[in-house]
């Protein structure tokens, strides 16, 4: 597995986007989005160079979760304010970045299971805390190729030694989760073993 964090750069020149990426990038309204959107395809180009993969075609499931066409290796990215952050994998994978802030306590009654709410009520989880639960949980989604639409006050997180596990009814997902600057990233693997090897970030 590879992690690849990376500032957001506005004027950064892309020329190897395909046609069909340039028109998916054209239909977004949002002019910081449609930057995020460009910076991500060029991001995923250069971390499949890692892995020696130049040749690749990205498309969809019927989720809507990105994959590579018959090629075993797996990816997602994922921006918060001024950072993009990709993971490549053996393992089907999701990731998520955000920048700590009050944002997760604002929300905490939304996306808290039950019995998070409760320890919140009782313990008053700090913004990095509750950032890190919002991103652990946000990065299994995107695992399972839900992302937002999945409700998070659905999944139960356990606090291991040096990563979690998601329990999301009768299914699980490990979750690695590291802090760079102050953002919080957190990465989610269906395969405990893929989160407790060594993880290059760079």
């Amino acid at each position: 597995m590879i992690i690849g964090i990376r500032k957001i750069v506005k004027d950064e020149k892309i020329d190897s986007l395909t046609d069909e990426e340039i028109n998916e990038i054209n239909s977004i309204t949002s002019e910081k989005r449609r930057i995020e959107k460009s910076l991500s395809y060029k991001f995923i180009e250069d971390m499949l160079e890692e892995y020696g993969i130049i040749n690749y075609q990205i498309k969809k499931d019927q989720l809507g979760k990105p994959y590579l066409d018959n090629i075993e290796k797996y990816f997602n990215t994922s921006h918060s304010n001024e950072y993009l952050t990709c993971v490549v994998s053996d393992n089907d994978v999701g990731i998520d970045i955000e920048i700590i802030s009050d944002k997760a306590k604002r929300i905490a009654k939304r996306f808290l299971h039950p019995d998070e709410l409760k320890n919140h009520i009782v313990k008053h989880y700090n913004d990095e805390e509750l950032t890190i639960m919002w991103t652990i949980k946000e990065a299994y989604s995107k695992l399972i190729g839900q992302g937002l639409t999945k409700p998070f006050n659905t999944l139960k997180v356990l606090q291991k030694d040096g990563y979690s596990v998601v329990i999301d009814e009768d299914k699980k997902g490990f979750v690695k989760t590291f802090k760079h600057e102050e953002y919080i990233i957190s990465v989610a693997s269906y395969k405990l073993e893929e989160i407790a090897n060594e993880i290059k970030i760079y």
